[in-house]
């Protein structure tokens, strides 16, 4: 064997890592490498920047759950929209992958800094399982987010707070739009139905400029539910 040439090659793949290192660390967003089991293999310096909160755990072989879940501690509002974002798009990839339950499990699992009984944790919660739906319509997953926005009224009809009470009427309208592209339209109207009792103030000017609801205002029973808007 060679030695020389094998420390040649070795030098080559030291300065090659080397290189696309210091060009990842150069990119201004922020970029990481987890492996199959969800640990970290690599990550940029603008990725540390951005997960600051839980610097010191953001170390090859540290778990993407354990980093943030310590992120998540923080009191300021920054972190938890970050927070929130990377659920988000793990539950988006673990759906691409075809774990849509894992996906749903994922988001409900969220845990955040108890703070005085005001109900964001829960609040939290609903908020993803309606941009997972949304995240599932955008990927034509129609019947899944039917599915998932059918618990999300389910979970969160009359409650009374507020805050809680209007994913159920967002996720009423956005059912609607689901089962109208899978042509279900008499439960598509059901559902905008369900939408106006919870809150949202349907008229036919609304309907008419949705074009998620563009097949379903052909359909005889959608002309028959924006007539009954306009009467």
């Amino acid at each position: 064997v060679d030695i020389s040439a094998r420390k040649r090659a070795e030098a080559e793949i030291l300065l090659a890592e080397a290189l696309l290192r210091g060009s990842i660390d150069a990119v201004n967003e922020g970029f990481v490498l987890y492996d199959p089991d969800d640990r970290l293999v690599f990550c940029n310096e603008k990725y540390r920047q951005m997960y600051a909160a839980s610097a010191d755990l953001i170390v090859p072989g540290a778990s993407f759950e354990s980093i943030i879940r310590e992120y998540a501690k923080s009191n300021d509002p920054n972190v938890h929209f970050q927070y929130l974002k990377a659920r988000l798009n793990r539950a988006i990839l673990l759906n691409k992958l075809g774990r849509f339950q894992e996906a749903v499990d994922y988001l409900s699992s969220i845990e955040m800094p108890a703070d005085e009984g005001d109900g964001r944790i829960t609040q939290i919660e609903g908020r993803n399982r309606v941009a997972l739906a949304y995240a599932l319509d955008e990927i034509q997953e129609y019947e899944r987010a039917a599915e998932l926005l059918a618990g999300v009224i389910e979970d969160f009809r009359g409650n009374t707070d507020p805050r809680l009470a209007s994913y159920a009427s967002m996720a009423a309208y956005n059912r609607a739009c689901a089962l109208a592209k899978l042509e279900r339209y008499p439960e598509a109207s059901e559902s905008l139905r369900l939408a106006q009792q919870l809150g949202i103030p349907l008229s036919a000017a609304i309907l008419k400029g949705d074009l998620d609801l563009a097949a379903y205002r052909g359909s005889d029973e959608g002309q028959a539910f924006l007539a009954s808007l306009e009467d």
